[in-house]
Order: C-alpha cells, then sequence, then structure tokens
C-alpha cells in the first residue's frame, strides 16, 4: 500500500514532465493489485499509508479494479479492505468481476460494490461479466474489448465532471 501511494505521489509530482494533467489521476489494477487499488483510493493522507511522505497529494480522480479481491486480507480485519476505508468523498469506481471466477466468488465482490455504493456520494459501477473467470483480462477477446469500452467510457464521464466543477 505504501508502495501504490508513493506512486500516486509521484505520478502527481511529475505528470506535466510527461504531458498528462496532474489534477487527473486514475488508478487501474488486476487481481491483488486490484485489491491495493481499491484500498489506496480511499485512504489519501493516512499517514499510515504514506510514511515519510504525509503532507503528499495522494488522491486520485477514479479507480478501475478488474477481477480484484476486495476482501480483507490474512485475517487482518476492516483495515485491511475497502469497505475499512469506505467513505462518502471517495472517489468513483469501476469493478468488472467474472461471475465464474474461482479465486474470488462473484457474490463477494456484489457485497463490496454494494457496500461501497451504499457510503460513497459517487458512482460505484459494478459489471459481472457472464462466463467470466478471474484472468478474464489477459486474452483479448470481444468480451475484454467491452470492457476497455467501459473503462474509456467511465474515465471520460469522470473527466468530464471535473471539468465542469473546475468551471
Amino acid at each position: 500500500m505504501i508502495d501504490l501511494e508513493e506512486v500516486i505521489s509521484w505520478a502527481r509530482k511529475h505528470a506535466q514532465e510527461y504531458g498528462a494533467d496532474p489534477s487527473t489521476l486514475f488508478v487501474a489494477c488486476s487481481s491483488a493489485g486490484g485489491h491495493m487499488s481499491s484500498v489506496a483510493p480511499l485512504t489519501p493522507g493516512k499517514p499510515a499509508f504514506q510514511p515519510g511522505f504525509e503532507e503528499a497529494d495522494t488522491s486520485v480522480s477514479g479507480v478501475v479494479v478488474l477481477n480484484g479481491f476486495l476482501g480483507a486480507y490474512w485475517h487482518q480485519g476492516a483495515e485491511s479492505s475497502p469497505m475499512g476505508h469506505a467513505r462518502p468523498d471517495a472517489p468513483p469506481v469501476l469493478i468488472v468481476h467474472g461471475d465464474l471466477d474461482p479465486c474470488v466468488p462473484a457474490a463477494d465482490i456484489r457485497e463490496v460494490a454494494d457496500g461501497l455504493l451504499d457510503a460513497s456520494d459517487n458512482p460505484v459501477v459494478h459489471a459481472e461479466l457472464r462466463g467470466g473467470h478471474n484472468a478474464f483480462a489477459l486474452y483479448h477477446s470481444l468480451r475484454f474489448e467491452a470492457v476497455v469500452d467501459a473503462v474509456e467510457a467511465v474515465t471520460a464521464w469522470v473527466r468530464s465532471q471535473e471539468r465542469s466543477h473546475r468551471a
């Protein structure tokens, strides 16, 4: 988690050097990385996750989780799960998960998505892929093309909302 928070901070600091807008930053990961990408955006500014860079901006514009594990890690309790950090000002979230994932039951993801939606004032979109397995994002398919289109649509919507709030 600390490494991901550092990456977010670094990206915000150096975005303009690479022609990017530092005010717009999305975190997207899959599997165990999906877990981190669902917790880090809910913990900006928490000293425990930012030792040595407590003042850095680690907020994000939105989150994309593909076939991620979203529960508590190794019996660490709610603090290790996104639900332990759910809050009204959480960024928008897109969760895509296969209903045939043998590693993480789709019902568990539905429960987390519903909990995040209940807590957040921002959209939480949950797309469950019929027939999708854990590694659906690793292989090119028409289904994955639709996921890419959904990611593009959600991130474009979030960016448009940010622009309208700045105006």
